[in-house]
């Protein structure tokens, strides 16, 4: 199984006042020829697409759109989104800039042709803790960043997923802190929200061989405990000069 990850695009950003949504937009459109060319089976999205209170958010919103749809009419890659926390809504609605998508996507049921295993939603949005099954003998879990009214414990979580015993095939994606890695602008200029760790102690513990990804870092890389950091698609400070924009792709085996 092959996944193209993507995180972090921040398409409400303003760079020393100039907008970077065509920017990142475009940047985007490249990560989806990736996608095409390397005919991979899923697109993640790690959160943060923008923040809710942005002018540019129902034009953001709208982008998120029609990505999913090109990539699953176009190319029959069902995409995977989770809410960053960037995304999310602290009005006690639990709701994020994520939710246009998730409503498009229950009102247009689209569904992928996966070869023997038949057909599956073509997109879905994740803005709660869950573990689903993604393909025949792959469990995936979602830790997504949350609003405080839905807030969750990952340790917990993990611990009650452990107890139903998942597939030996795991993916966890999510939206959280990673310890050991040093903050950048995500940190600073960017900062949003509260510290959400990411339980890595625990999934390890558990399922040593899980492949793990998580958002929220805009520098690629792989942090400690082997979570794969994809990066934003895009520099938004003079302080990410030394980061790689882009996407990662992640095999499964």
């Amino acid at each position: 199984m092959k996944i193209l990850v993507t995180s972090d695009w921040h398409l409400d950003a303003v760079t020393s006042g100039v907008a970077r949504f065509d920017e990142v937009a475009r940047a985007v459109e490249h990560c989806i020829e990736t996608a095409k060319q390397e005919r991979v089976d899923y697109w993640f999205f790690l959160g943060d697409l923008c923040d809710p209170d942005a002018q540019r958010a129902p034009r953001c919103a709208a982008f998120a759109i029609q990505t999913a749809a090109k990539l699953a009419m176009e190319y029959g890659i069902p995409s995977l989104w989770l809410t960053g926390n960037h995304d999310v809504i602290e009005d006690g609605s639990g709701s994020s800039t994520l939710a246009p998508l998730a409503a498009a996507a229950a009102a247009i049921p689209l569904r992928v042709p996966m070869g023997s295993t038949g057909v599956l939603e073509a997109v879905r949005v994740f803005d709660r803790p869950i573990a689903t099954r993604l393909a025949e003998g792959v469990t995936f879990i979602a830790l997504p960043f949350v609003p405080r009214c839905a807030a969750y414990d990952p340790v917990k979580f993990i611990e009650s997923v452990a107890e139903r015993a998942p597939c030996p095939g795991l993916i966890v994606a999510g939206h959280l802190n990673v310890a050991g890695i040093t903050p950048g602008s995500e940190a600073d200029e960017f900062a949003r929200g509260r510290d959400v760790w990411l339980p890595i102690d625990a999934i390890r513990e558990r399922w040593p061989d899980a492949i793990v990804m998580n958002g929220h870092y805009h520098g690629a890389s792989v942090a400690p405990g082997d979570v794969f950091i994809p990066g934003s698609p895009a520099r938004f400070t003079h302080g990410e000069a030394s980061n790689t924009p882009g996407c990662m792709i992640v095999e499964v085996p």
